[in-house]
């Protein structure tokens, strides 16, 4: 009940594809998947085609266009990737092979019409899962606001820099307990 009515979008997803493919590369003298990952998008976007959906709730459903008519399990996630998302996914796909069961991340995505969206990815390997990665709950919050309004504070923020350091008159800040010169 709480996965489906979690008014955050959340996806349970089967990554024993990626943890098989995590199997063939350190069968192949790969000791560090990490450092393999590095530079290598081309590979993080063919480990996230062996991510499987396995469910969604209405949340997630909104954001990526899924309808109840569809399979989750024939959801394309690389469909809302960007180049900075694949990034992400290389740290995930780290992350898990180190064998850490929790990881999370700031990143922006293309919502369901493509338009960007910025997101906190929360990933969490189910317990008694982690020796094949066949549950795994991704749950997202949808950030776009407070990047935007981060954004308008930092324009803010330089604006009053400039004016402050331009200014043709003395403009001093100082504290009211005692005052003590700041800037």
């Amino acid at each position: 009940t709480l996965f489906h009515f979690s008014p955050f979008g959340a996806i349970e997803e089967d990554f024993s594809g990626v943890k098989a493919r995590f199997d063939e590369l350190r069968r192949s003298g790969v000791t560090d998947i990490g450092a393999h990952l590095a530079g290598r998008p081309d590979e993080v976007v063919a480990m996230i085609g062996r991510v499987r959906v396995v469910t969604c709730n209405e949340g997630a459903a909104r954001l990526f266009g899924i309808t109840s008519a569809d399979d989750p399990a024939t959801f394309d996630l690389s469909r809302h990737l960007s180049p900075e998302a694949t990034n992400v996914f290389a740290g995930e796909f780290a992350a898990l092979a180190e064998g850490r069961t929790h990881f999370r991340a700031e990143f922006t995505a293309a919502d369901a019409l493509g338009r960007p969206v910025n997101l906190d990815l929360t990933l969490t390997v189910q317990p008694g899962h982690e020796a094949t990665l066949d549950r795994v709950i991704v749950s997202f919050i949808d950030i776009s606001q407070r990047v935007q309004a981060e954004a308008k504070l930092r324009e803010s923020e330089e604006k009053f820099a400039k004016i402050f350091r331009r200014a043709p008159v003395m403009i001093a800040i100082t504290t009211l307990a005692d005052g003590t010169y700041v800037d």
